[in-house]
């Protein structure tokens, strides 16, 4: 189940939400698996074909509208999508947790530069200038 933006959140809440948005964005489009690139992980589709096979079997393991509105901050991720996300991503689930901790505990100064660290080899510069309403 994932968390809507809309009605009862609080402003923080929405601005969070783009935040780690932003941030699950931008690791999904800097991955540098090359089996993932010749398939296009680019696009939402591609990460998604290249990346449903987990441990316990499971294939569809998320849509392509739900990963967008993730990315777009409009829901926020259930712990077993967030679980999920950080296999596909490629990173640990205690990373991808502590990154959507800073974005909700932090002010947004210092979630980003929290959320700098995992993001092996990049400043996360390029989320600021592609991103730039989320990161103001």
């Amino acid at each position: 189940m994932t968390v809507r933006s809309k009605g009862n959140t609080s402003p923080e809440e929405v601005q969070a939400m783009h935040l780690l948005g932003s941030f699950i964005k931008y690791r999904r489009e800097t991955l540098n698996d090359v089996g993932l690139a010749e398939h296009g992980h680019h696009s939402r589709a591609g990460f998604i074909l290249d990346t449903t096979t987990f441990e316990d079997g499971s294939r569809a393991w998320i849509s392509e509208k739900s990963l967008a509105n993730i990315e777009n901050g409009q829901n926020m991720p259930s712990l077993p999508t967030l679980y999920r996300l950080a296999t596909a991503l490629q990173m640990s689930p205690e990373d991808l947790f502590s990154a959507a901790a800073a974005a909700f505990i932090l002010p947004k100064d210092k979630a980003k530069e929290e959320m700098k660290k995992y993001m092996p080899g990049s400043d996360f510069s390029a989320a600021d200038d592609a991103d730039d309403e989320d990161w103001d």
